[in-house]
């Protein structure tokens, strides 16, 4: 889908969809857990019906909010789509059973590396693939209780789906880091889902403890915003608006609930008034900021960095080359042609923003919906009208944002393919 972008200010206000990361865990664990919990406020999206549909194939009932578990069987194929974090997150779950799993992928997911689970697993359990990629990927366990190591540099995602799954296998195991941990908030938000559903780890110093004893039972939660979205509306109203954020809770475990903190102390004026988070069109310093832990935030705070004077830099850079795109050669193609000067330092890029920006060709999203999202809500700064081009990508994770960027005054035409 090709869009036509008018220059627009954004005002009104957003109820936040159901945190991405906190849905797909809760997901898998009601999923796991004998009986019957409620989940509400599930995010829905692409990457989530494939978690939920991969579910289903290994035995769970999902009608709606109710999830009926636990795991009985596996299936001889599984689609992951284009969900890295439905891959990494059930690949062990798929183990648990001694039966062989292929699991297949579309557009970049399989590029995307597994070399984590395949050291971890190597002489334990049956992991094949192409030598040129790593889907279609062919698994055989079963998966058993010990001590497994585990490169993380990779993806915490690899930690988090052992965590989820080694519980479920009979007797004691351990989880030991080789290296320190990337991204250690999506960690702590499955270790906190992994204890609410009955499966407590121990937090040791180079990993995690499991004892063996599990007091499983289903839950009725709900799932709160999802602050990796926020961050889109952040910026845009920063560039141009005011908007109110709600079904964001003041205090959250959401690694991404950073990107306030680190917006108001360059000059923001994001406050929490009557149950929501307020901002508006306010001019804001350089930006530093290490991306290690938050990479999802990087596409939509490195197009802010390059519509507003001033150097900015960011470090951690190493975790945006295997996500749905390698969103740093994106985001320097797509500001170098609006006449933004990028350059790399080691782990670091710097960018000399700019005021505002003019595209003559269609801004390419590479199927990541990040990038999509991030170059609709530049609208405020644009000088002239923009396309967009690989907006159907946005349904991976927020079927529903250009019904809530209409509402807020977002402008467009499509050109090619259609809105729903």
């Amino acid at each position: 889908m090709k869009l036509k972008v008018y220059p627009t200010q954004f005002h009104g206000a957003v109820s936040l969809i159901g945190s991405k990361s906190y849905s797909h865990r809760a997901l898998i664990m009601a999923a796991c857990t004998p009986g019957t919990s409620t989940l509400k406020g599930l995010m829905e999206s692409d990457d989530l019906d494939a978690t939920r549909t991969a579910l289903q194939a290994l035995g769970a009932k999902i009608e709606g909010e109710r999830v009926s578990g636990p795991l009985t069987h596996a299936p001889s194929t599984l689609d992951a789509r284009a969900s890295g974090s439905t891959l990494r997150m059930l690949i062990p779950q798929t183990l648990r059973f001694n039966t062989p799993v292929t699991w297949q992928g579309k557009h970049r997911l399989p590029q995307r590396s597994l070399a984590a689970y395949e050291r971890t697993f190597a002489g334990q359990v049956d992991f094949e693939h192409p030598s040129d990629a790593w889907l279609p990927l062919t698994v055989k366990g079963p998966l058993q209780s010990g001590l497994y190591e585990l490169d993380p540099r990779e993806s915490s995602q690899c930690v988090s789906g052992l965590l989820m799954a080694l519980p479920l296998c009979d007797g004691p195991s351990v989880i030991r880091l080789t290296h320190p941990l990337v991204s250690q908030p999506y960690v702590d938000m499955t270790l906190k889902m992994c204890a609410l559903f009955g499966f407590p780890w121990t937090i040791e110093k180079d990993g995690f403890r499991w004892e063996g004893i599990a007091h499983p039972h289903p839950q009725t939660l709900t799932i709160e915003g999802d602050y990796s979205h926020s961050v889109f509306f952040l910026a845009g109203a920063l560039m141009g608006g005011d908007l109110r954020l709600d079904n964001l809770p003041l205090e959250s475990a959401q690694g991404d609930r950073k990107v306030i903190d680190w917006l108001n102390a360059v000059g923001a004026s994001i406050v929490f008034e009557n149950t929501a988070w307020q901002v508006k069109t306010q001019s804001i310093r350089p930006l530093s900021i290490d991306l290690h832990d938050y990479p999802d935030t990087a596409p939509m705070l490195m197009a802010l960095a390059g519509l507003t004077p001033g150097r900015h830099r960011f470090s951690g850079i190493h975790r945006l080359f295997d996500k749905e795109s390698n969103r740093l050669a994106a985001l320097q193609e797509t500001l170098e042609a609006w006449g933004i000067r990028t350059g790399v330092e080691d782990d670091t890029v710097w960018i000399d923003g700019q005021a505002s920006f003019e595209a003559s060709q269609p801004l390419k999203t590479y199927h990541d919906h990040r990038l999509a999202m991030s170059y609709l809500m530049c609208a405020p700064k644009a000088r002239a009208p923009y396309m967009v081009e690989g907006v159907e990508c946005i349904d991976k994770s927020y079927p529903h944002f250009l019904d809530v960027y209409r509402a807020i005054g977002g402008r467009f035409d499509v050109l090619e393919g259609d809105v729903v």
